[in-house]
């Protein structure tokens, strides 16, 4: 199995998830790659469960296998179960526990990574710049064009990006310990491809990073995931239920940013989904098309804030193991002072950030739970560049 976990089988297996819209458009192709990747999840799984425990994090695969058997429950009691749901959860259960499994060799997992964002990065950029068709650039908002390159929505593209540029910052610091020119000009490139889809919301969030990291060294102050979750709790419950963007700050939103207070018609499909939830509260109402049936906005079929998307989909029993995960990852960071952890901190609290007005914990979002997967591997990997770094050091003793 460790064949697999080479670096260019890394980049092959991840391609399929992304959401790039040539290969997904092509529904043979990818739903066959991505069962041969899930297929030798599992066989990593099967093989290392009783021999080496260490090697995979059996805690976190448990609560995401229990977590997607939820999902998988509240679709059968509400009669909504699809086989595409059925697929779905199998190969992307396979697919975390394959990601999990390249953690043990995690500089060779981080470099595969660059590489693949780095040819994604520079490729849309192409595209962006040189390819002015309408398969590049859709309709939005009447006649305002904006860019998706290979992505299929322009709001796919900061949840791949994001997670993107906190790839590229933790590789500079985990093999460099700093940040390289190089990867700041990457980062810029994201950057300028999340601002050409419009997204000002994924713009700010990705230059916060940036700025974040380039400063931490010089910011006495670290912010580690608890303190960064306490202020994002504050900012849910401003936006999602007292809507502060309504009064204190409609003026900002309405005249700088050109945009209107209900978020695009967001905090309509809110209001629908806390007025129904209490209706099926337990288990929720499986993944459906509730928000489409009930005409809140037209085309819109999602909850549009990832924990309402869970809390429909699943009720409250499938959003504690959610938060079960998360707590099982904060503890992991809250283990470990490196400056890593800070970037994965910070990377999770913005990218939440985008899930205030995003759907985006859902399975598809790969650049999430790579990052949850990474950073509830956090001590393993610091030990492997401890390690890594005492053989060097030793030697180059033994040269001299």
């Amino acid at each position: 199995m460790n064949i697999f976990t080479k670096k260019y089988f890394i980049v092959l297996f991840i391609l399929p998830f992304i959401g790039i819209n040539v290969i997904d458009g092509n529904i043979l192709l990818s739903s066959a790659s991505k069962m041969v990747v899930s297929i030798i999840g599992y066989l990593m799984l099967f093989e290392n469960f009783n021999y080496n425990k260490n090697i995979l994090n059996i805690k976190l695969i448990l609560l995401v296998m229990l977590y997607s058997f939820i999902i998988l429950f509240s679709a059968v009691i509400n009669n909504n179960i699809t086989m595409g749901m059925i697929y779905t959860n199998f190969v992307y259960i396979g697919f975390i526990i394959y990601i999990n499994y390249c953690m043990k060799d995690f500089k060779n997992f981080i470099n595969a990574l660059n590489i693949l964002f780095t040819l994604l990065i520079i490729y849309n950029l192409i595209l962006a710049i040189f390819v002015k068709s309408s398969y590049m650039y859709i309709g939005y908002q009447g006649s305002q064009k904006v860019f998706v390159g290979t992505f299929e929505s322009r709001n796919g593209i900061s949840m791949v990006m994001i997670p993107a540029i906190a790839f590229i910052l933790i590789r500079s610091e985990y093999i460099y310990e700093k940040v390289r020119n190089k990867d700041i000009l990457l980062c810029f490139m994201v950057l300028i491809i999340i601002l050409l889809s419009k997204s000002s919301t994924g713009f700010i969030v990705g230059s916060l990073l940036v700025i974040y990291v380039l400063l931490l060294k010089k910011i006495k102050i670290k912010l580690n995931i608890n303190k960064l979750m306490s202020i994002y709790t504050i900012i849910y419950t401003q936006v999602v239920i007292f809507r502060i963007q309504e009064t204190v700050f409609r003026g900002f939103i309405e005249n700088t940013l050109q945009k209107n207070v209900t978020l695009t018609g967001r905090t309509l499909i809110w209001d629908f989904i806390m007025k129904i939830i209490p209706n099926s509260l337990i288990f929720g109402y499986g993944r459906n098309d509730i928000i489409a049936q009930n005409a809140i906005i037209r085309d819109v079929t999602e909850a549009h804030n990832g924990l309402l998307e869970i809390l429909l989909c699943t009720g409250i029993i499938g959003l504690f193991v959610f938060i079960l995960i998360l707590l099982n990852v904060f503890k992991a960071l809250n283990k470990s002072n490196s400056k890593i952890s800070y970037i994965l901190s910070m990377a999770i609290f913005l990218y939440f950030c985008i899930a205030l007005t995003e759907s985006a914990f859902t399975y598809t979002k790969i650049g999430f739970w790579i990052l949850i997967i990474i950073s509830s591997n956090i001590e393993k990997i610091i030990k492997q560049k401890d390690n890594l770094e005492y053989q060097i050091w030793k030697n180059y003793k033994i040269g001299d």
